[in-house]
């Protein structure tokens, strides 16, 4: 058996002299035969290019990397299907919007990110509802309800501080700003006496102003209540009491550092026996001549007349008005209460 062995050994044809005609024995389930060379290669080789018919060909085409496969599918598992849902992380959506144009055709916004006053410390904490913010390239996501404390500096995440530098300070303005961290694309949010240059955190943006709370003498947040677009004081201040004005700036309990449209209740007080007229007119904070309310009162002994009115005022929070006597005499007091307010420079969606 082994002289057969050495025998069909040194019967090989070599490597140099062979041929496709050549025999190769192969088995295939159990039952042997022969094939040429030329029918090995072609099994092997298929439909192949000439380039890429060799073991070594498609190695260099690899990049000479055994990786190779595993990141073509980590790539293929990050493209954005339109044939099935797909769970993505923020900057990942922020990506595909970016890829796709959307950036270009959607203009700045906010939605949602509503706020009401804590339950349990309505004082000092915001519940901001979940929603969305986006300006210019950048937007983020708040998905679930987040509490920021005005007490407190600001630090990441549900139920720390909000404040982005210094202490709170009794009747002040603090805007809200949506922040997303650059590296997660995480919300955030940060109260600031800037409606639009913030102190940010390291390593975060802003993204949108969303709202503003105004604090009162005590130090404490003013109760307020959605309505719309409108925030109305749960308890309204009476900004003016007193008798004839001329038309000039009055200061009301609005946002500081934006321009808002007021609500207003008007009380024209006529205490006098004989007939008498008052005007009062409520204008625009930066044009005393664009007039946003006139109301006027005729008669005698006339203690209480109620109007609803607007204003609009300048960043200063003041709008101009006045109360003017043309007949008669005066006495008793006007008042101008003031109910809420409308930040209509939010760019709100909903």
């Amino acid at each position: 058996m082994a002289d057969l062995v050495v025998r069909r050994i040194d019967q090989l044809v070599p490597f140099a002299e062979a041929s496709g005609e050549h025999l190769v024995a192969v088995m295939l389930d159990g039952v042997g035969g022969y094939l040429t060379l030329a029918q090995v290669n072609a099994l092997v080789t298929g439909d192949a290019p000439a380039n890429l018919n060799t073991l070594s060909e498609i190695a260099d085409a690899f990049g000479d990397d055994p990786e190779f496969l595993t990141k073509v599918n980590g790539a293929l598992a990050k493209r954005l299907r339109f044939d099935a849902a797909q769970t993505l992380t923020i900057p990942e959506r922020q990506q595909a919007q970016a890829n796709l144009g959307l950036l270009v055709l959607v203009p700045d916004f906010v939605q949602g990110l509503r706020t009401t006053n804590n339950s349990s410390d309505a004082n000092n904490r915001i519940d901001i509802d979940p929603g969305i913010a986006r300006r210019g390239a950048l937007s983020v996501v708040n998905e679930a309800v987040m509490t920021k404390r005005l007490d407190a500096v600001w630090a990441v995440g549900t139920g720390n501080g909000g404040l982005d530098t210094g202490a709170k300070t009794p009747g002040a303005t603090y805007h809200l700003h949506a922040i997303v961290n650059n590296t997660t694309g995480v919300f955030d949010a940060l109260f600031s006496l800037s409606a639009t240059a913030p102190t940010l955190p390291n390593g975060w943006s802003r993204v949108q102003r969303f709202d503003a709370v105004l604090v009162d003498g005590s130090g404490n947040i003013r109760q307020t209540r959605k309505r719309g677009d409108w925030t109305i004081l749960k308890s309204p201040v009476d900004d003016y009491t007193g008798g004839q004005r001329a038309m000039s700036p009055m200061t009301i309990t609005v946002p500081n550092g934006v321009p808002v449209r007021s609500k207003h209740r008007v009380r024209i007080n006529i205490r006098s026996a004989t007939d008498t007229v008052v005007d009062c007119k409520l204008a625009d904070g930066d044009d005393n001549s664009a007039i946003t309310a006139w109301l006027n009162v005729t008669g005698a002994s006339i203690p209480a007349n109620d109007f609803w009115a607007e204003g609009s005022t300048n960043i200063s929070r003041q709008i101009n008005a006045s109360f003017v006597l043309s007949l008669g005499s005066q006495s008793g007091n006007h008042l101008i209460t003031t109910l809420g307010w409308d930040d209509y420079t939010i760019p709100r969606i909903g």
